[in-house]
């Protein structure tokens, strides 16, 4: 990755000519920062409890989820596991018959997503 520094001193236009190409070729293999930290918040334990709160997750849940967004919160993440907020029993009877559906359709707009529990 590092390149061999030069053997004579450099100065000036020599030295911005040799960080270009020093540059040029480190980027090509560069992988782009949000793959990068989005990969490391998956893994992480901050990940883990930012998920629930973050913007896409928010717009994927409020798609998928219609009128039960309203009434069901998403309060855990851990493994894959959406962990649910639900404090009225009805509400919890007609999640229950949606679960296979709901995590199919947070599968789908790219959060990966194992299964959903309800709390």
């Amino acid at each position: 990755m590092n390149s061999p520094r030069p053997d004579r001193w450099l100065g000036g236009k020599d030295l911005d000519r040799f960080r270009r190409k020093e540059r040029a070729r480190d980027d090509k293999e560069a992988e782009p920062v949000a793959g990068l930290l989005g990969n490391y918040l998956e893994r992480s334990s901050l990940g883990a409890a930012l998920m629930p709160a973050s913007p896409a997750f928010q717009k994927a849940w409020s798609e998928v989820a219609g009128p039960l967004a309203s009434r069901c919160t998403p309060c855990k993440w851990e493994n894959g596991v959406l962990w649910v907020d639900v404090p009225d029993p009805g509400w919890k009877f007609e999640l229950r018959w949606r679960l296979g559906e709901l995590a199919q359709a947070m599968r789908d707009r790219g959060i990966s997503l194992r299964q959903i529990r309800i709390r």
